[in-house]
């Protein structure tokens, strides 16, 4: 099942959309810098548990983004970018 919402509904699901992929990217920075980065280790003690830590967190907003891409048609994004031009 695809939702059809109007455009001032397709912008939100396209906002928060956007904030999660940042949030996502976000995690994704910290952790290549826990696994490349010696000093990143000394500054916590726990890596392991932060490294898990960044894991769910990633899944996490990994799953929403793909429920937002499940339940809300493409078409959305493309009327909401065309209208923004």
């Amino acid at each position: 099942m695809i939702f059809e919402v109007n455009i001032f509904m397709a912008n939100y699901i396209q906002a928060i959309k956007q904030k999660l992929t940042g949030q996502r990217d976000i995690e994704l920075s910290d952790l290549e810098v826990y696994l490349t980065n010696s000093v990143a280790i000394g500054e916590h003690p726990n890596i392991g548990e932060e490294i898990e830590n960044k894991l769910k967190s990633i899944d996490s907003l990994d799953s929403t983004i793909e429920t937002i891409d499940k339940y809300f048609s493409n078409d959305n994004d493309k009327t909401v970018e065309s209208d923004r031009s």
